[in-house]
């Protein structure tokens, strides 16, 4: 297949592109694609993304759209029994036809567009998220902003010569006044995670702008502080960022829980606020209380 390749200039991923079938029924045949991803929510994770394809090559000009579920590789069940049998054969030839670096492709314009919308979220209110409320209320989950906002921009950052990107977490009880986030490092190679089973992970709090180590894999503090170092000297506002995404996680927590459970703090007592303060601090930190929330 030729010139098949989504097109990419100055790091924007372009929506179009010439497709020419290598085999099958069409083989020869010449289109132009225009790509549209089909969910604007920018917290949605389903892979829906709609192909209008134009022949280039017939004299009879032939027209088809199909819509692709790009993460299973497959005609997408939303739209599977609203195709006519002349564009569903089309869309299967088209399948066949594509090759992983094709699929590569598409996705790397669908999560483009996705971290796009992200970005430029105006009104968080508007977002409708659900929340494992009784883990968060009673068990003291914290919530990584990527399980929220899965397109969004990532921390990285080298140290000796090793990638790592950070899973930021946070706790979201709106009675907490905590002003930290749990920070996990993940050694990256390429595009892949490397499982070593135990990732260094620390505390860092943005209103005093210190750290606390929470998972030291090297058994020793001088490496642990000299990573958390330099995380902070590659991304200077990163107190900034993480006290704002929190700020955000607790928002959206807040309307959710207003939404949905607009009774549940009436009811009954909540548990830390009777908790001593040298009791654990029911937001998860694994600190005692008056060194954490009750600070």
């Amino acid at each position: 297949m030729q010139e098949q390749r989504v097109i990419q200039k100055n790091d924007e991923i372009i929506n179009h592109f010439k497709f020419i079938f290598e085999k099958g029924e069409h083989e020869g045949e010449a289109y132009e694609v225009l790509m549209e991803v089909d969910c604007k929510n920018p917290v949605c994770t389903c892979g829906d993304v709609w192909f209008f394809v134009r022949s280039i090559s017939s004299k009879t000009e032939m027209n088809y759209s199909f819509l692709l579920d790009i993460e299973n590789k497959e005609i997408s069940k939303n739209i599977i029994n609203k195709l006519s049998l002349i564009e569903l054969n089309f869309a299967r030839s088209f399948i066949a036809d594509l090759k992983d670096q094709n699929w590569q492709d598409f996705y790397r314009y669908f999560y483009s567009y996705k971290s796009e919308l992200t970005k430029n979220i105006d009104n968080f209110d508007d977002l409708k998220i659900d929340f494992p409320l009784e883990d968060i209320e009673y068990a003291g989950l914290m919530i990584g902003y990527s399980d929220i906002f899965p397109f969004g921009k990532n921390f990285s950052f080298f140290y000796k010569e090793k990638n790592y990107v950070i899973e930021d977490q946070y706790c979201l009880d709106i009675q907490c006044n905590c002003t930290h986030s749990l920070l996990i490092l993940i050694e990256i190679n390429g595009q892949k995670a490397i499982d070593e089973g135990f990732s260094p992970a620390f505390f860092l709090n943005y209103k005093n702008k210190k750290w606390e180590i929470e998972n030291n894999p090297f058994n020793n503090s001088d490496i642990m502080d000299a990573m958390v170092a330099e995380l902070i000297k590659s991304i200077p506002n990163i107190f900034d960022i993480i006290k704002q995404r929190h700020k955000i996680l607790k928002r959206l927590y807040k309307n959710f829980k207003d939404e949905r459970f607009p009774d549940i703090d009436k009811g009954e007592q909540r548990s830390k606020n009777k908790i001593g303060r040298n009791d654990p601090c029911p937001c998860g930190s694994g600190k005692k209380y008056k060194k954490c929330c009750g600070s």
